[in-house]
């Protein structure tokens, strides 16, 4: 899949190393709080990536190949079902130092500006659908890149979103 998501000019030149799931019931709970006040804010409804023209590629990289993969492997299929699409939910790579993804991992995703990639749009927390996109991302805060690349698959809610060309 990632090799898939990516725009890069060879994927295939990356080696997968290892593969870890992780689940937290604590993460999960705020998570779902989380997706319960994207909800109730929106009033159940935000437009969709794809009802966007300037942005609408027809539907979300990722979403895209689980679907397509659905049909023949049962797994995939039940890894959207329980996607709520109506607020923007979907999964999404973020590429992270060696450092940053156990914490990541054991804590959840915690902004701290003073710490945060600055990024087109400022500091923040950065997801893609081109998994190309998040290897920029897999690097110290000086600019150090590694050899083994740390990437995330993450469930990420993204409510409505706000089109700009505006550089910050």
């Amino acid at each position: 899949m990632f090799k898939e998501c990516s725009s890069a000019e060879d994927p295939s030149r990356y080696k997968l190393e290892k593969v870890l799931r992780i689940e937290d019931s604590v993460m999960w709970q705020r998570y779902q709080a989380a997706k319960g006040g994207i909800r109730e804010r929106r009033g159940g409804k935000c437009v969709a990536p794809m009802d966007i023209p300037e942005v609408s590629r027809g539907q979300v990289t990722t979403k895209a190949l689980i679907r397509s993969s659905a049909d023949s492997d049962e797994s995939a299929s039940r890894f959207l079902e329980n996607l709520d699409l109506q607020i923007n939910e979907h999964y999404l790579w973020h590429g992270t130092s060696k450092g940053a993804w156990k914490a990541i991992a054991e804590d959840g995703f915690l902004f701290d500006e003073s710490t945060a990639h600055s990024g087109r749009y400022g500091a923040g927390i950065y997801f893609a659908e081109d998994s190309a996109k998040s290897l920029e991302y897999c690097q110290e805060k000086d600019g150090t890149t590694f050899e083994t690349k740390c990437m995330l698959l993450c469930r990420v809610l993204c409510g409505e979103f706000h089109v700009t060309n505006e550089i910050a």
